[in-house]
């Protein structure tokens, strides 16, 4: 005599496994028309964060909290606006001051390595890095800046340069 447990588990286990496949053979459906779709966007208007060609200029800037960021391009245009907040992003919590070669560190984005390096020489900096994006990271050995410390006990009081 069979076991009608038995096969009522066997149907259940058939059903369930059913409904599994089903749901994941539409998901599979919809994530492949959705690749294809973003295929597309991204033929028209590639993704590419900007930021990456500022990656490791933090390990040369060091302990300093401000550096200049130097270009002679126009913020105007959507690119550059968006390349100068994505340095930012990689660069943080280093701040960086647009247009202000003032600093120990200045980052140069410019339209050319040229125009970077004529800038460099007419400030008097030292380059230190370039990468093959033509930014350029220099030091202003005369323009370290001090930082006297607040009164209050729990920062230190010495004045100290930035330093890598």
């Amino acid at each position: 005599m069979p076991n009608k447990n038995f096969s009522f588990l066997n149907i259940r286990k058939q059903i369930f496994f059913t409904l599994t496949a089903a749901v994941l053979i539409l998901n599979l459906f919809f994530l492949t028309k959705e690749t294809i779709k973003m295929v597309h966007i991204r033929q028209r208007a590639p993704y590419t964060f900007l930021g990456d060609r500022f990656r490791g200029l933090e390990t040369l800037i060091g302990k300093a909290p401000i550096a200049g960021y130097y270009t002679d391009k126009n913020l105007d245009d959507k690119v550059n606006a968006m390349q100068l907040a994505q340095a930012q992003l990689i660069l943080t919590p280093i701040i960086l001051d647009l247009n202000n070669t003032g600093h120990e560190f200045v980052i140069f984005d410019c339209t050319s390595p040229a125009a970077a390096l004529k800038k460099i020489k007419d400030i008097g900096a030292q380059p230190l890095k370039a990468n093959r994006y033509g930014i350029i990271l220099a030091h202003n050995p005369d323009r370290g800046t001090a930082y006297a410390a607040d009164s209050v006990k729990t920062f230190d009081k010495k004045i100290s340069r930035q330093s890598p």
